[in-house]
């Protein structure tokens, strides 16, 4: 893994705030942020209202282990996913995994945000968090029965998760009727529009592209150079060759095709 910590901060100084999918440095320099803390920021930073509820929670002193609303609504918001699944959260990602695997007598099977047309067979799986914490989640059939109970969690963080769940399906939503209508469209005269035809037409020079998610397709020993070259463009990419960088919701994307133009040949 490329230390992205500090060739962020030898470039640009501090971080001094996160909003959308932009990273703002001290030294006045807006960076993309295609990173996402690794996929759990996939809806952008300070978004929707996750940190409202935290907030809520914590200012009427839901703090210690007792029976909350936030454990119900976690439970709805992953069935909004997975209607007719049970739901398990753990301390950690890990040990979510750890018990997926001890199920399935496999790998467990990660599922991960706006795929939809992926189907996942198997009775156990793991989800992909949309909010940056270490927790884990398992989703698994009726029929199982000899799933460890969920751990007690921190009540704003388990509020916290419910809502990222509820606003990831209803962005989720958007995203695949926003494809239906872009599949429609014959002729299109906004910039915008313009804009992300010419970033569908670079993406495959430098990635593969399953949906939201971009795989490298350079060499492994060509892709720290290329990390470099897009963070010297002030585009934070994904610091590690085997997970995929998240092509953010923007409304002008021409710092990121300026880039990749100027990339073409090199990698």
């Amino acid at each position: 893994m490329i230390d992205y910590y500090n060739e962020i901060y030898t470039r640009f100084g501090t971080i001094r705030r996160a909003r959308g999918f932009y990273l703002y440095t001290s030294k006045n320099i807006r960076l993309i942020d295609m990173y996402l803390d690794g996929g759990q920021s996939i809806l952008g930073r300070r978004t929707g209202q996750k940190h409202l509820v935290f907030k809520q929670f914590l200012d009427r002193g839901l703090t210690c282990r007792l029976p909350t609303q936030a454990e119900i609504n976690l439970k709805k918001a992953v069935n909004n996913f997975f209607p007719l699944m049970q739901v398990r959260w753990y301390e950690t990602q890990k040990k979510a995994i750890s018990i997926c695997e001890s199920i399935t007598a496999k790998p467990a099977v990660i599922w991960k945000p706006f795929l939809p047309d992926k189907k996942i067979e198997e009775n156990a799986f793991v989800l992909s968090l949309p909010f940056p914490a270490d927790y884990g989640v398992v989703v698994f059939s009726s029929e199982l029965t000899d799933i460890p109970e969920s751990d007690a969690l921190f009540p704003p963080m388990l509020q916290t998760l419910a809502r990222a769940f509820f606003d990831l399906a209803a962005e989720t939503k958007k995203y695949i009727e926003e494809k239906q209508r872009a599949n429609l469209k014959t002729i299109s005269f906004k910039k915008k529009d313009t804009d992300k035809k010419t970033l569908d037409n670079l993406i495959p020079y430098f990635w593969e592209q399953k949906e939201v998610y971009l795989f490298p397709k350079m060499p492994e020993s060509a892709y720290t150079d290329f990390f470099q070259s897009a963070l010297d463009a002030h585009i934070l990419i994904a610091p590690e060759y085997h997970r995929p960088s998240i092509l953010p919701r923007l409304n002008i994307y021409t710092e990121l095709i300026n880039f990749l133009k100027t990339q073409r040949g090199k990698v």
